[in-house]
């Protein structure tokens, strides 16, 4: 029986023993029967070895060589630093392993020599060469049973005629992928400037009361006792309960954009924190709105306490009764400050990002971050896909205590035109292929990256996973192969 190794024929007189058989590496799973108990549990997995002997006949004109000249023409052959992929002529798999001794040489009665050589691979899984073990697409859709025996599988789709747009979803798992004009990494984001609001100004928005100014407004804020006005109080909150919604949009100050933000936005400010001074309590809020002036988002910076020094940043998600806080981060070594934070949201995924600066004295605009804090929140539910009409701002302080200063040197809103958003035109004869064991999507042989195509996409869950595509009628002919797992 033939072989190759590493993509190299043996030598004329190396053969494969015809007895050989080459392993199965399928799990056995081991259960036990418990008293009281109807059914069996299940213990563990066991897997055949990851090493077995590979017995090779060394032909009779070739076995009158010295012992040491075959040898050595064996070891230079399998010689590899690297594993290698080890296929026969009577099988359709494919191993990844390295071939080494012990190189002992025994006589066979009929004149030939046998060698038994030790096959070790560190993979996970035969290769398959060719196509079986696979599932079609039936109406757009297949079943994934993932019994964690086999690796994930690679879907292979092939386009039947033009579309405009194709998704491939698991619906078991929640998780989706929606292909438009370009899945390169290139220019993903086309930032269109949507209404910077007074960028720059040297404080608060123009037009917007000024904290530092003495001008007289009236107290809002939840009622936990009497509080007085004081000159330079905007709004009055008791750092307990949050002020209701409606307390919230009564008198409060707001800016509405050059345009209503839909799809993908992003909002971006700077604030700039005092020094820290015993006594001083605030917060500062951005709050991004609706055309009902209902919540979307707040973007908080606080420091509730004149003990600590502690900043905060939390910013979080707002629909009717439901909320989602996508970050918080403290710093509790405060000092005078910039913070530029940013709530960004592409496709179905909100990023939360901090960056701080303590270098506030030179320019405070888009100087080098000293520290960076993201965190990410993915919305597959859709509960927070509303698009911004306003944006709020207000500062609040705790009673009794003199308000901190948090002053504003920009901030902005801007449309985010995903190039998801723009529709490709698939021709006919396209061919995607999406590996979930690699991580990796190719159309037309080319790998290519989408932003919505994140890693976690590609998990496979144990059991049932139900994968679509729609629409269905766009595929001339679809599949998942798999390959064995033995470990």
């Amino acid at each position: 029986m033939n072989f190759k190794y590493g993509g190299k024929e043996p030598p004329s007189w190396l053969v494969v023993e015809r007895e050989f058989k080459l392993p199965s590496f399928h799990s056995v799973s081991r259960y036990q029967d418990n008293e009281g108990m109807n059914g069996s549990q299940f213990v563990e997995n066991t897997y055949s070895s990851m090493e077995f002997k590979l017995p090779l006949i060394i032909k009779n004109h070739y076995y009158t060589k010295s012992f040491d000249d075959i040898i050595k023409d064996l070891a230079n052959y399998f010689r590899s630093n690297e594993e290698q992929i080890l296929e026969f002529d009577f099988s359709n798999k494919r191993l990844l392993c390295k071939i080494d001794g012990p190189y002992e040489i025994k006589p066979h009665v009929r004149g030939f020599g046998i060698i038994e050589l030790t096959v070790k691979s560190s993979r996970w899984y035969y290769e398959l060469n060719g196509e079986p073990n696979k599932d079609s697409f039936i109406n757009g859709q297949l079943t994934t049973y993932n019994a964690g025996i086999k690796t994930p599988p690679v879907q292979y789709i092939k386009v039947k005629e033009d579309a405009t747009i194709l998704s491939i979803n698991n619906e078991t798992t929640g998780k989706s992928v929606v292909f438009g004009k370009e899945v390169s990494d290139a220019n993903m984001l086309l930032q269109r400037n949507m209404g910077v609001l007074n960028a720059y100004a040297s404080d608060i928005f123009n037009g917007w009361p000024n904290i530092a100014e003495k001008t007289a407004l009236p107290v809002v804020g939840t009622a936990k006792g009497k509080y007085t006005s004081k000159d330079n109080v905007m709004f009055v909150d008791t750092f307990g309960d949050r002020i209701g919604m409606s307390d919230w949009f009564g008198p409060a100050k707001y800016k509405q954009l050059d345009q209503r933000v839909s799809g993908n936005w992003e909002f971006e400010c700077r604030i700039i924190t005092p020094p820290s001074k015993n006594l001083e309590m605030g917060r500062k809020q951005f709050i991004l709105l609706d055309e009902l002036k209902k919540p979307v988002a707040v973007i908080e910076a606080r420091n509730q306490s004149t003990m600590n020094n502690l900043i905060e940043v939390i910013m979080t998600l707002y629909n009717e009764n439901k909320s989602k806080q996508v970050l918080y981060y403290e710093n509790a070594g405060w000092r005078q400050q910039g913070l530029v934070l940013k709530l960004t949201k592409t496709e179905n995924k909100y990023t939360a990002y901090v960056g701080v600066d303590y270098n506030v004295i030179t320019g405070m605009r888009y100087s080098t971050h000293t520290g960076r804090y993201i965190r990410t929140f993915d919305d597959y539910a859709g509960d927070y896909k509303r698009a911004l009409v306003f944006v709020q701002t207000q500062d609040l302080r705790a009673p009794n205590y003199d308000p901190m200063k948090f002053n504003t040197s920009y901030a902005k809103v801007q449309q985010l035109a995903v190039e998801s958003e723009s529709p490709y035109i698939f021709s006919s004869g396209d061919e995607l292929v999406i590996d979930h064991d690699k991580h990796l999507l190719t159309i037309n042989g080319e790998p290519k990256y989408h932003k919505s195509l994140k890693s976690d996409y590609f998990d496979i869950v144990q059991g049932e996973n139900i994968i679509t595509v729609n629409p269905p009628s766009i595929i001339e002919s679809g599949y998942q192969a798999y390959r064995e797992r033995y470990l």
